[in-house]
């Protein structure tokens, strides 16, 4: 190959790198247009206010293509840090239509009760729903890990799309989270069931544990990335961060800056029970979430 085929090879590979961002960033806002939203003013919102999007939203943005059976979100979920709470609600009274409906606060059995999820406020519009969730903690995404799956640990920030567990959502692959399965009232079992068949009817195979599947079977517990007994942090090598191109490149490239900016990144280990084949003692590890030491 001539040194002009090498250039040209390099060129090719960066014009459809940075197409694939320019198509995901249209995606979202495709997203938050068919929640009559402004794509512009709620990027802007979760840059201002560390704020990201989630659930079933982020998870069909980790599928850029045809690639996963298609589902549209029936609502959108903003995750808030507490100390943003008040900003974030004057934002969607004053420039949308969106009108407060309720708020939960923690009380047993409310939707999505958690001890990092301080506060679940529902807001609709005469064609959507929205919910904000605040956390309990200065980071957003701590809720995430309250979640039943894996596979809905995902994340849209103002810069671009972020995964816990990439390599296993990607290949449709999903641990249940010992954190949520511990809880063993009707009310979680109820849910739980509910859950893992709208997750198994996108296509995921669920587990409690790796040893479902071939490729993961043999790791070394505890270290793994995608063992539920490692201890991970927001910025490690398991996660994934997928920037956007900003559509005005007049902003400038800040979505790289996005993590590495973040200070003490967020932390969490999944726990349960040790994994089949590791060799260790038939011990059960406790979840895990805070901020990285």
């Amino acid at each position: 190959m001539h040194i002009g085929d090498i250039s040209s090879l390099g060129m090719t590979n960066s014009f459809f790198r940075d197409l694939t961002q320019v198509y995901t960033l249209s995606k979202v806002y495709k997203l938050i247009s068919s929640f009559g939203l402004s794509p512009e003013g709620i990027l802007e919102l979760l840059k201002d206010n560390r704020s990201i999007i989630s659930g079933s939203a982020a998870l069909q943005l980790m599928f850029t293509g045809s690639n996963v059976k298609p589902f549209e979100p029936k609502d959108i979920d903003f995750y808030v840090p507490y100390y943003r709470r008040n900003a974030v609600i004057k934002y969607f009274l004053k420039h949308t239509g969106f009108k407060f409906i309720a708020s939960y606060r923690k009380l047993p059995g409310v939707p999505y009760a958690s001890q990092y999820m301080h506060e679940v406020i529902i807001m609709e519009s005469e064609t959507a729903i929205i919910n904000i969730i605040v956390s309990s903690t200065i980071d957003p995404l701590a809720p995430l890990f309250a979640f039943h799956f894996t596979a809905v640990m995902n994340a849209i920030t103002a810069y671009g799309i972020w995964s816990a567990y990439p390599s296993l959502t990607l290949n449709f692959q999903s641990l249940i989270n010992p954190m949520r399965s511990g809880d063993n009232s009707a009310l979680s079992r109820a849910r739980m069931m509910i859950c893992q068949e709208k997750y198994t009817k996108r296509g995921f195979s669920i587990s409690v544990g790796l040893h479902a599947w071939k490729e993961h079977v043999v790791h070394e517990c505890s270290s793994y990335v995608n063992c539920p007994h490692t201890k991970r942090h927001a910025s490690d090598e398991g996660t994934l961060f997928f920037p956007f191109r900003s559509l005005d490149l007049n902003k400038g490239r800040e979505e790289s800056k996005y993590l590495r900016n973040r200070g003490r990144p967020i932390a969490w280990r999944l726990g349960g029970e040790i994994c089949q084949f590791s060799g260790l003692p038939d011990i059960i590890t406790e979840g895990y979430v805070g901020v990285d030491n």
